[in-house]
């Protein structure tokens, strides 16, 4: 609305000053037309006294034709003063026409400033709406995408003891470790402290993923799918998303996952593993002093320090 005005007032401005010059040039062509006038009123008056003081004239001859054409010399001398006069006249009007050009050369590039300025704070004003339509777009997918990851972590994850129970959620988790501590005679914390990572990987694998618990394995299946897609955003700040993932896992799905992750950190070429997005993301910022990653050296320093964006 401002930037309105101020062009209304320029343009106000610019048609005030044309009006003035309008004015000005018709005074001076008015005083033109009256000059011409008198002029030729002058030199007529003057002819007609030069022919009355010497009539009658007895003849007319080249040499008095001179002597009467040289009688107008002091005409000559005030037209001369009077041509300057009208230079001097003319190089003021130029002078005020010109000084009126700058004016408006000046308004305009002051209307086009503002009309620059105004381009930029649209322009500023769509680039906002579209990142927080951005944003919003993401939030939308993510936020699904970890509703889904909770409610299989609480209500759709589940596993079997030897006596045929059911555990769903959390506790499937503590009923796994429970098995395997079972069938190893041996707490299962105990039995995978004693491997190395190799072991792990080619000798006790079922310790970790036993067919029989098949459905453990899609927790971290869909915790990859959330890092692979805040991590194709680049366009947010992805702190508060992380530690909205982080906060979703405890205990003993935080011992599965870390376990995991090493186990299938798969180096092929394109291909991003879920030790990757931890190491990144300080996956285990949170929880970096609890007692059960004997293993933590096996992992960056950065799996235990709170990602910044």
């Amino acid at each position: 609305m401002t930037n309105q005005q101020d062009n209304t007032n320029n343009n106000i401005n610019t048609e005030g000053a044309l009006s003035d010059k309008n004015d000005k040039n018709k005074k001076y062509i008015n005083i033109l037309i009256i000059t011409a006038i008198i002029i030729l009123a002058i030199v007529m008056v003057y002819g007609a006294i030069l022919i009355f003081l010497t009539w009658p004239i007895d003849e007319v001859s080249i040499s008095q034709s001179g002597t009467f054409g040289d009688s107008f010399g002091p005409l000559t001398s005030l037209f001369s003063g009077l041509a300057f006069a009208g230079l001097i006249i003319t190089i003021i009007m130029q002078r005020e026409e010109l000084e009126l050009q700058r004016h408006e050369l000046a308004d305009t590039r002051e209307v086009l400033k503002e009309q620059g300025n105004t381009a930029l704070i649209q322009k500023q004003i769509m680039e906002e709406q579209r990142d927080i339509a951005r944003v919003q777009a993401f939030e939308s997918i993510f936020f699904e995408m970890l509703n889904s990851f909770v409610k299989f972590l609480t209500s759709e994850v589940t596993s079997e003891d030897p006596f045929g129970n059911k555990y769903t959620g959390m506790s499937a988790y503590d009923n796994y470790f429970k098995s395997q501590s079972s069938k190893n005679n041996k707490c299962f914390g105990e039995l995978i402290n004693e491997m190395n990572i190799e072991d792990i990987k080619n000798q006790y694998y079922d310790l970790l993923f036993s067919s029989e618990y098949a459905n453990l394995r899609v927790m971290p299946v869909m915790l990859l799918e959330l890092f692979n897609y805040l991590d194709s955003n680049d366009y947010i700040k992805k702190s508060f998303y992380v530690k909205s993932i982080i906060l979703k896992l405890q205990g003993d799905q935080l011992y599965y996952i870390f376990y995991h992750a090493l186990v299938f950190d798969d180096e092929r070429p394109g291909y991003i593993s879920l030790k990757h997005f931890f190491e990144k993301y300080g996956f285990f910022s949170l929880y970096a002093d609890l007692n059960i990653y004997s293993h933590r050296s096996l992992y960056a320093d950065t799996a235990f320090e709170v990602y910044k964006d």
